[in-house]
C-alpha cells in the first residue's frame, strides 16, 4: 500500500473511531445491497412467470398457406421464439440472484461485521490499557499531595518545637513523627515517579505500535474482501441483465464502473477527507508543584529517585519485583513469537494455493496471524513499562555510594534553663547546626488536632468525624488556625470585639458566594440572613454539604451545642478555638475560618478620599474605567468602577469578587492588583497602569511597525500569563485582545477578570445560567453544553493568536455572531492572516481541535512559542 497506509496518514487520536465507523458504513451498504437483491429478484422473476404464462395462450400454430414463404409471418415466429427464450433466461436469473448471490452478500456482510467488531474489541481494549496506566498516575499523584501536606503539618510542628526551645525529648518525638511522614513522602514520590516512566512508554507503545497495528490490519482485511464484494457485484449484473439494446448502455456503464473497484483507490478519498499532519507527543510531565515545599520535601527532585535510609528497602523489593515480571514478559515474547511463526507459515500455504475456494479461509488465517501479533506487541509494551521502571531503580541505587544515607540531616535543640535566654539559646543553636528559622509559608488550610478523639469521648461521641483531607490552593482568604485554649476577648486589653470586627463575618453574600468560598470540611464564615438585616447565618462545609444555623439571641445569649454566650464572636470563637460541637447530629465541628479578602489595614484597602479621577479610559464589564492617581502611594492607576444596577447587592459582590481573584494572582503578565475602595458608593478596583491602553487598539494602531519577533513575544506574554492562571486553577472565560494591556515596555499583561472563576471538580467550571456569548472567541463545548475548561482557553487563545498577527481585525469579519458559531460547527476555522509564519499557523489550528483533550495546554504553548522565538521561525 505503500504511502496509503492507513497509519502513515491517520495519525489523529481519533483515527481508530474513523476506521470503524467506515466498517460501519461498509456493513450497512451490505444491508442495503441485500434488501435490493431479495426485492429485485422477486419483481424479476415475477415478470418471466407472466411473460411465460402469455406464451402459453398464444400457441404458435401452422402457416397460412397463403402466406407461405413470406417474411413478415418469419419474423413474427422468431420474435415469439426468442420472447419465450427470454422470459425463461429471465426466471432462471431471477433464482441464482435470489439465491447463490443473495447468500454471498449475506455471508461478507456477517464476516464485515465480524471484523469491525473485533476491531472495535482491540480498540478498546488497547485505549482501557492505557487509561488505566493514566489513572495509576494520577492516583499517585493525589496521593502524593496528601503526603506532602501531612510531611509539610509534621515539619512546621517540628521548626516550631525548635524555635521554642522545647526539651529534647518533645523535638525527638516530633522528630520521629516527621521522619514516618517523610518515609511515606519519599516512597511515594518514587512510585509517582515509575509511574510517569512507565505512562511515557505506554503512550509511545499506543500511538507507534499498537494503533498503527490495529488500523492497518484493519485497512488490509478490508482491502482481502474487496475481490469477494467485486465478484458479487458482477454476480448481481450477470442476474439481472437484460438483452435488450435500450438497456445495454446502461449496462455498459455499470460494468465499467465495477471494472474501477481497486484497492489502489478504494480509500483514497476517505484518507483524504480524514488525513491529519503528524502531531508531536507532549510526554507526561512530573507535576513540580509538589516539591516546590523545599522545607517539607527535604531534597526530592523531579528527575530522580528518592534513595535513603526511607525508601532504601522500597526499592530494593520493587527492583525485585520488576525483574521477576521481566523474566515472565521475556518467556512470553519466546513463546508468542513462535506462535505467531507457526500460524503465519499456515498462511503462506494457503496463499500459495489461491483458488476461490481457500479465499474466505485465507482472509480469516490473515485475520488470526494479525492477532497474535497484536498480542505480541502488547507484551512488548508491557516489558518496556516495566524495564523503564527496573533501569531506573537500578540507576538510581548505582549512583549512590551511602543508599542508606539518612534523609535529612535534623541535631534537637540544645536545653534552656530559664525562659529569659530562650531567644539567645535559640539563636546560638540556629548558628551551630548551621539552621535559621524557616520561612514564612503560604497560609493553608488546618487540619484537625491530635487532642480531637479524646474531646469527642468526652462529648460521648461514636467515632470522630473525619479530618479534612481536600487540599487547599492558595489563597489570601484562607490562613492557619491557632491551636491552643479560648480566650476570652474582653480580657486581651481590647474589650469585646464586635461582629464587624470578625474576618470570617462576610455581610450580606448570596449561597453561591458560599459554595465558592467553602471549600474544604470545617471551613466557616457568619453572614447576614437573606432578606433580613436582623439575622445572622453560620455557614459551615462538612462532609461535602453546606450546612447553615441560624444564630439568634433568646434573653440576650446565642447558643448552638453547649455553653451559651452573650456575643456572636464569643460563640464562634469558643467553638472554632476549642473544636467543640457545633450540632450533634452531625458531629459538625468549626476548623478554618474563611477570611474576607478586603478589610483596613490590610494594604489592599483604601478610602475614595484616597483616589483621584482624571481622564476617562473607556469602560468595563461592572462600568466606566478611568486613569487616577493614588494619593499615599503617589502614583498613578487605573480606575475600575462599579456602576449600580437594579441589583445593587449583587452587582457588588461580583465585582469585589474579581477583584479576590485577581488578589493572588501575582505574575508578570496578569494586571496587578493595587487595591480597592469599598468604604462608600460607587466601588473602586484600583489596578496598575497600562500606558500603552488594551492590546486591540494597540494592534490596529501600531501593526504596521511590528515584525513576527514581536508578535510572536506578545503571544508569549499572553500564554505566561494564562499558564499561571492554568495552573492555580483559574479559567479566565473571556480571553481576547480586548482583555490584555500593553505596557511602556511593550510587555502584555492580561485584564478583565470579571467572568473568571476557579475550576470546580474535574477541572470545569459550569455556567448555572445562560450568559452572553462571544461566539467568535469561544469554543463549541461552551455554547453546546456551557462548559468551560483550561482548554476552552486555550481555544480563546488561538483566536487572539489570530488577532495578533491580523493586525486586531475581527475574526470572521464577514459573518454575524450565529453564523460564524455555524461555520465552526460544520468544521470549518480560520484561514491565518497573511504573513503569518507556519508555526504560528499550526499552532492556531492545535488550539482550534474539536476534542478538547486534544488541544495543547498552556505549559505546551508556552514552550512552542519560546521555541519560535529562539529559532526565529
Amino acid at each position: 500500500m505503500g504511502d496509503r497506509r492507513f497509519s502513515e496518514q491517520l495519525t489523529g487520536k481519533d483515527a481508530p473511531d474513523l476506521v470503524y465507523k467506515l466498517m460501519l458504513a461498509e456493513v450497512k451498504i451490505l444491508q442495503e445491497m441485500e434488501s435490493y437483491t431479495e426485492k429485485r429478484a422477486a419483481l424479476d422473476y415475477e415478470y418471466g412467470e407472466k411473460l411465460a404464462k402469455l406464451h402459453e395462450k398464444i400457441k404458435i400454430g401452422e402457416s397460412d398457406p397463403h402466406t407461405e414463404g413470406s417474411q413478415v409471418e418469419k419474423a413474427w415466429r422468431t420474435y415469439l421464439t426468442e420472447s419465450e427464450n427470454k422470459a425463461i433466461t429471465i426466471m432462471n436469473n431471477a433464482k441464482n440472484l435470489g439465491g447463490s448471490t443473495q447468500q454471498s452478500i449475506k455471508n461478507l456482510r456477517a464476516r464485515k461485521k465480524d471484523t469491525a467488531d473485533k476491531f472495535q474489541q482491540q480498540k478498546l481494549k488497547i485505549e482501557a490499557e492505557y487509561l488505566r496506566s493514566n489513572g495509576e498516575a494520577d492516583r499517585l499523584q493525589a496521593s502524593y499531595q496528601v503526603a506532602l501536606k501531612e510531611a509539610g503539618k509534621l515539619k512546621d510542628k517540628l521548626d516550631d518545637l525548635y524555635k521554642k526551645n522545647k526539651s529534647q525529648r518533645d523535638w525527638q518525638k516530633g522528630k520521629e513523627r516527621f521522619d514516618d511522614a517523610s518515609r511515606k513522602l519519599h516512597m511515594n514520590h518514587n512510585l509517582y515517579f515509575l509511574s510517569i516512566k512507565l505512562l511515557n512508554i505506554h503512550q509511545n507503545h499506543k500511538v507507534y505500535e499498537l494503533n498503527p497495528h490495529i488500523l492497518d490490519t484493519a485497512q488490509e482485511i478490508e482491502t482481502k474482501y474487496l475481490k469477494v464484494w467485486k465478484d458479487i457485484f458482477l454476480e448481481i449484473v450477470d442476474n439481472s441483465s437484460w438483452s435488450r439494446e435500450e438497456f445495454m448502455t446502461s449496462e455498459n456503464e455499470l460494468r465499467q464502473t465495477i471494472d474501477l473497484v481497486s484497492p489502489a483507490t478504494e480509500f483514497k478519498h476517505f484518507i483524504a477527507v480524514n488525513k491529519k499532519s503528524k502531531k508531536p507527543l507532549f510526554p507526561h510531565l512530573f507535576d513540580t508543584k509538589l516539591i516546590e515545599d523545599s522545607n517539607a520535601t527535604s531534597g526530592l527532585t523531579d528527575d530522580m529517585l528518592a534513595v535513603n535510609d526511607l525508601t532504601h528497602d522500597q526499592l530494593i523489593n520493587k527492583k525485585m519485583d520488576l525483574e521477576q515480571d521481566n523474566s515472565i514478559y521475556l518467556d512470553d515474547l519466546v513463546k508468542k513469537k513462535s506462535q505467531l511463526e507457526e500460524e503465519n507459515k499456515k498462511l503462506r500455504k494457503m496463499a500459495n494455493e489461491d483458488n476461490n475456494n481457500t479465499q474466505y479461509s485465507t482472509i480469516l488465517q490473515y485475520s488470526l496471524c494479525q492477532q497474535k501479533l497484536i498480542e505480541l506487541k502488547e507484551t512488548e509494551c508491557k516489558f518496556a513499562c516495566t524495564k523503564v521502571q527496573f533501569d531506573s531503580i537500578e540507576d538510581a541505587l548505582s549512583r549512590e555510594s551511602n543508599p542508606k544515607q539518612p534523609y535529612i540531616d535534623l541535631s534537637p535543640p540544645r536545653p534552656s534553663s530559664s525562659k529569659s535566654n530562650t531567644s539567645l539559646n535559640s539563636t546560638a543553636a540556629g548558628v551551630s547546626n548551621e539552621r535559621s528559622d524557616p520561612p514564612e509559608r503560604k497560609a493553608r488550610s488546618s487540619t484537625l488536632p491530635r487532642t480531637l478523639a479524646k474531646n469527642f469521648r468526652r462529648k460521648s461521641l461514636t467515632s470522630p468525624p473525619k479530618v479534612p483531607v481536600k487540599p487547599r490552593p492558595p489563597s489570601p482568604s484562607v490562613s492557619s488556625d491557632t491551636e491552643g485554649d479560648y480566650d476570652d476577648p474582653e480580657s486581651s486589653g481590647g474589650g469585646p470585639k464586635t461582629l464587624a470586627q470578625c474576618d470570617y463575618f462576610h455581610g450580606s453574600v448570596d449561597r453561591s458566594t458560599v459554595t465558592r468560598l467553602l471549600k474544604c470540611d470545617g471551613d466557616f464564615i457568619v453572614r447576614e440572613k437573606s432578606g433580613s438585616s436582623a439575622d445572622y447565618v453560620l455557614s459551615v462545609l462538612w462532609r461535602g454539604q453546606t450546612k447553615h444555623f441560624i444564630l439568634k439571641a433568646d434573653d440576650g445569649m446565642y447558643k448552638l451545642e453547649g455553653e451559651s454566650f452573650p456575643s456572636i464572636p464569643q460563640l464562634v470563637d469558643h467553638h472554632h478555638q476549642k473544636r467543640s460541637i457545633v450540632q450533634a447530629t452531625t458531629g459538625v465541628i468549626l476548623v478554618n475560618p474563611i477570611r474576607i479578602a478586603f478589610k483596613p489595614g490590610d494594604g489592599y484597602t483604601y478610602k475614595q478620599t484616597d483616589v483621584r479621577l482624571d481622564q476617562t479610559l473607556g469602560s468595563g464589564h461592572f462600568g466606566e474605567v478611568f486613569k487616577g492617581y493614588l494619593i499615599p502611594l503617589k502614583m498613578p492607576v487605573a480606575i475600575k468602577s462599579c456602576k449600580p444596577k437594579d441589583d445593587v447587592a449583587n452587582q457588588k459582590q461580583k465585582f469585589i469578587e474579581e477583584a479576590e481573584i485577581m488578589k493572588p494572582c501575582q505574575h508578570p503578565n496578569l494586571i496587578k492588583l493595587i487595591g480597592v475602595c469599598i468604604d462608600r458608593d460607587p466601588y473602586y478596583i484600583l489596578l496598575e497602569l497600562c500606558e500603552k491602553g488594551d492590546l486591540l487598539n494597540f494592534l490596529r494602531k501600531e501593526s504596521v511597525r511590528l515584525n513576527p519577533q514581536q508578535r510572536i513575544k506578545m503571544a508569549n506574554d499572553v500564554a505566561n500569563g494564562m499558564s499561571f492562571l492554568e495552573r492555580n486553577k483559574i479559567i479566565h472565560r473571556d480571553l481576547a485582545a480586548r482583555n490584555c494591556l500593553v505596557k511602556l515596555d511593550m510587555t502584555v499583561k492580561i485584564c478583565d477578570f470579571g467572568m473568571s472563576r476557579e475550576e470546580e471538580e474535574e477541572g470545569l467550571y459550569t455556567m448555572k445560567e445562560t450568559k452572553v456569548i462571544p461566539f467568535k472567541w469561544t469554543a463549541p463545548e461552551v455554547w453546546r453544553y456551557n462548559r468551560y475548561t483550561s482548554k476552552s482557553d486555550v481555544w480563546s487563545f488561538g483566536v487572539t493568536l489570530w488577532e495578533i498577527f491580523s493586525g486586531g481585525k475581527q475574526p470572521y469579519p464577514d459573518k454575524k455572531n450565529h453564523e460564524a458559531k455555524r461555520y465552526v460547527e460544520e468544521g470549518n476555522r480560520l484561514d491565518a492572516p497573511s504573513g503569518t509564519p507556519p508555526s504560528v499557523d499550526e499552532l492556531m489550528k492545535l488550539c482550534w481541535l474539536e476534542l478538547e483533550q486534544d488541544r495543547p495546554n498552556f505549559q505546551e504553548i508556552c514552550r512552542s512559542l519560546k521555541d519560535m522565538r529562539r529559532t526565529k521561525r
